[in-house]
């Protein structure tokens, strides 16, 4: 069976994924790549990984495989470099699955981003840009636990890692090149942050949307609730909504229900779940109520909230589309606009928050920060 050239072999058994270690172990390279599966669970189930060492493209069954201890081993080799498309989502499922992530990591997406080219490029297009190969799209959303896997998910599956390692051939030396694989290593060390997608229980409310809103014991009622949904969560591992409604823990936070009767009202909050888990609920509303202010979170400025504000950071706008022409990148892969109005909200003590610290600030800092001091001296920003 070949794709693309490339023979394809599927690996099942400890001998053989033995010996395709063996083979992966006098690679300098490897492309990497994973299946899974989450929509009922809250860790992701691996269900493929494929790995190709440039003469062959592996599919390695996890599902009949328990003892994956001779891939494991390849991948924290800092020796050789895990080639992959966009992997944050492989980075969670394999730290899952080994408690470590892949040493020496190369993302293809980044990477292209860096050259040059569009933000958040598609797998399929960069062949197609790169390679000059046009791929088929498919069996992208298909339950990969099931086996056997049919020819189409096969061919899929393979298609998505052999083409791995020309990309890294062709983007590295560009890198290289224009000293930025430097930057490129700084996005990999972000994608091995457990936090990333395992964020501290009482750090989980900062993910919900609409803060801005909320006062100082609404927002420890929904921290309280958060963290407890986490916790949850994860014990049980089931997807955060399984346990408990985004839409329903922000409602109970701003109403602060001190009664069973309250909570029937709550939208998205069945009355199964309110006999189940009603008191506790209460109960995290009452205790966050009752913390004292100074460890109660603190509201959130409204950054850009007034005519100033907005122009202020259309400034910022586009002081980044220039930085990004100038050094030849698109202005999103510098900074959103989202990332903008949490710098307008980050005190300037705290300069830079986390999404522009790094590469992007060296570039972004000298341009924004005279912005931002001179909105801080007209009392547009506190």
């Amino acid at each position: 069976m070949t794709q693309l050239g490339t023979p394809v072999e599927w690996v099942d058994t400890p001998e053989a994924l033995a010996a395709a270690a063996a083979r992966w172990r006098e690679a300098t390279a490897l492309g990497i790549d994973s299946e899974f599966v989450r929509e009922r669970t809250f860790y992701p189930r691996l269900g493929l990984l494929q790995i190709s060492d440039g003469a062959h493209s592996t599919l390695l069954d996890p599902v009949a495989l328990n003892d994956l201890e001779p891939l494991r081993a390849v991948l924290a080799d800092p020796a050789i470099v895990k080639v992959a498309h966009s992997p944050s989502e492989d980075m969670e499922v394999l730290y899952h699955r080994f408690g470590e992530f892949p040493a020496a990591l190369f993302d293809t997406q980044a990477a292209a981003a860096l050259c040059g080219f569009e933000a958040a490029m598609s797998y399929q297009r960069l062949v197609r840009e790169l390679l000059g190969i046009e791929l088929a799209k498919g069996e992208t959303r298909t339950d990969w636990l099931r086996r056997p896997l049919s020819p189409a998910q096969v061919e899929y599956a393979a298609q998505d890692v052999e083409l791995l390692l020309p990309l890294y051939r062709q983007l590295r030396p560009r890198l290289e090149e224009s000293g930025r694989l430097a930057w490129l290593l700084e996005e990999a060390q972000h994608l091995r942050e457990p936090g990333r997608f395992l964020p501290p229980p009482e750090e989980a409310y900062l993910r919900i949307g609409g803060l801005a809103g909320l006062d100082r014991k609404q927002l420890a009622a929904l921290r309280a609730l958060a963290a407890w949904r986490e916790r949850q969560a994860r014990e049980r591992d089931l997807p955060r909504n399984f346990v408990l409604k985004e839409a329903a823990m922000t409602t109970i936070a701003r109403r602060q229900p001190q009664a069973l009767a309250e909570l029937a009202d709550v939208p998205d909050l069945p009355p199964k779940q309110v006999e189940r888990i009603g008191e506790t609920l209460l109960r995290l509303v009452r205790e966050a109520r009752q913390l004292p202010p100074e460890e109660m979170p603190s509201p959130r400025p409204r950054g850009a909230r007034d005519e100033r504000g907005r122009e202020l950071l259309d400034r910022l706008v586009e002081a980044v589309r220039l930085r990004a022409e100038a050094i030849g990148v698109t202005s999103t892969l510098l900074a959103s606009r989202r990332d903008l109005k949490q710098l307008l909200t980050c005190p300037a003590e705290a300069l830079p928050p986390p999404a522009l610290a790094g590469w992007r600030w060296e570039q972004l800092g000298g341009d924004l920060v005279p912005l931002l001091a001179e909105a801080r001296t007209k009392g547009i920003l506190p």
